[in-house]
């Protein structure tokens, strides 16, 4: 993946409000993408100090800061750096290491995906593939199945057949949104169109150019693709003191949830029926699943 500072990246991130909550994981998976994409938010993680320092430190990586040596801030520094105050709120080292790298490859998984969206890149790269940059420590998660599933959610005009060995599919095909939704039950989804798609992935999306995309089928040699203008953190919305907009708290409100002291949490007498998400998560943060 490009690491190059994308302006929309850091961009994306610093428009990030906090979202100090005490909900669980299962229960903040029932938060729509649009409100998760505009908050920074973990599991039962009340303290918004520890968040906003979460969120400089993420800042400082995707716009490559140097330190006062020269050295680039990287993601071992920020986890020195955010070391002693995820212990004096009882996280574990493997939960501190899944937060900041999440919050960064996401940002930058962004960052890529609103530059592939550009009408050049459209025209020159119109498709994407699927790819692994990470060893698995164990055995694998089927991302093979996950992308059959996602296939078979939305469509497969426009997709390749991974037993051809390759999974490529154009970039605004709703096979991206399925894949970070979780289609065929997968429970260990961020939400976004663009990868990291899910916690500890190991996986990330390479440019196809369109002679490659053509050859495959995947669309004519004249053919053209529009930008998808649909994810973005509805910048003209009114902002709350707590970075989080007017739509944000309505959703949340229809959703049994409500800022109770500035830290979100689940409206009082409210029966909550969700999916039990959370030994999935659980068992990612601690680095039992692989990628």
């Amino acid at each position: 993946m490009d690491f190059l500072p994308f302006s929309e990246a850091v961009e994306y991130i610093k428009q990030k409000g906090l979202m100090p909550t005490s909900l669980s994981s299962a229960e903040l998976s029932e938060l729509s993408a649009d409100i998760r994409r505009r908050a920074i938010f973990s599991a039962g993680v009340e303290k918004a100090s520890l968040l906003q320092s979460l969120k400089d430190e993420a800042e400082k990586i995707v716009g490559m800061e140097r330190d006062e040596h020269g050295r680039i801030r990287d993601l071992p520094m920020a986890r020195l750096e955010l070391k002693r105050a995820m212990e004096d709120v009882g996280l574990s080292s493997g939960r501190q290491k899944l937060m900041i790298e999440t919050l960064v490859n996401d940002t930058r998984g962004y960052g890529q995906w609103l530059r592939g969206q550009e009408r050049i890149a459209l025209d020159m790269s119109p498709a994407l593939e699927l790819i692994r940059t990470i060893d698995p420590l164990g055995a694998p998660r089927n991302w093979v199945q996950r992308w059959i599933d996602a296939a078979e959610e939305t469509n497969w005009e426009g997709v390749s057949d991974p037993t051809s060995g390759r999974m490529v599919a154009l970039k605004n095909h709703p096979i991206w949104q399925a894949l970070g939704d979780g289609a065929g039950g997968h429970d260990d989804t961020l939400g976004n169109p663009w990868a990291p798609f899910a916690f500890n992935s190991g996986m990330r999306t390479a440019e196809v150019p369109r002679k490659e995309a053509v050859e495959l089928g995947l669309l004519s040699a004249d053919a053209t693709i529009e930008p998808d203008d649909s994810v973005g953190l509805n910048d003209n919305l009114e902002a709350q003191a707590d970075g989080l907009d007017i739509a944000a708290l309505g959703d949340l409100a229809k959703q049994g949830m409500e800022l109770i002291g500035g830290v979100l949490r689940l409206v009082n007498g409210r029966t909550h029926t969700v999916r039990n998400r959370l030994q999935g998560i659980l068992s990612l943060m601690e680095g039992r699943l692989a990628a």
